[in-house]
C-alpha cells in the first residue's frame, strides 16, 4: 500500500490553487475515456483529516469496471477555478502515469479538479458519484 505523505498533499493542493488562479479551468478530454479506458489502471481514492490526511487509501482497485464507474463520477460539465481546497483525492493510475483527480463535496463548492499534462481542468460530480463517494467515507469513518 502506498503511503503519501502530507507534505506532497500540500504541495498539490497549493499547485492546483495556483493553477486555477492563474489560469482558470478548461472544459478538457471526456474523462470516462480518458480515465476509464487503459488495460493496466489502477485506482485508490483518499480522504482524511488531522494527521491522518490522504495517507491510507479508503477503496483501492484495479478492477476496470470499478475504474470505469469511478470515472463516470466525474460530470460533463466544466466548473469554476474554485479556490475553496479539497476533501480527497482520486488516484487514477493509467500506464503507469498516476492522476491526482482532487475533490471538494461541499455544496457550494462541488467540484473534481485535476491536472493532465499542462492543464488544469476541473468538472462537476455526478450525483451518484456524490453518493458513492459520501457511502465510502461513511463506511471508513465507521471502522476508524
Amino acid at each position: 500500500m502506498k503511503k503519501f505523505p502530507k507534505k506532497n498533499w500540500s504541495r498539490l493542493t497549493l499547485s492546483v490553487c495556483l493553477s486555477a488562479a492563474l489560469s482558470g479551468c478548461y472544459q478538457g478530454p471526456d474523462p470516462q475515456k480518458f480515465f476509464g479506458s487503459a488495460t493496466e489502471a489502477s485506482l485508490e481514492i483518499y480522504f482524511g483529516g488531522g494527521e491522518q490526511v490522504f495517507t491510507t487509501p479508503i477503496e483501492q482497485t484495479s478492477d476496470p469496471e470499478l475504474i470505469r464507474r469511478y470515472s463516470s463520477f466525474i460530470g460533463p460539465d466544466k466548473t469554476k477555478a474554485y479556490t475553496c481546497g479539497y476533501d480527497g483525492r482520486i488516484v487514477f493510475t493509467k500506464d503507469d502515469v498516476g492522476y491526482d483527480v482532487n475533490f471538494n463535496l461541499d455544496p457550494s463548492c462541488r467540484h473534481f479538479a485535476y491536472i493532465i499534462g499542462d492543464a488544469l481542468y476541473c468538472r462537476t460530480i455526478t450525483d451518484e458519484g456524490l453518493d458513492y463517494i459520501t457511502e465510502k467515507i461513511t463506511e471508513a469513518s465507521e471502522k476508524i
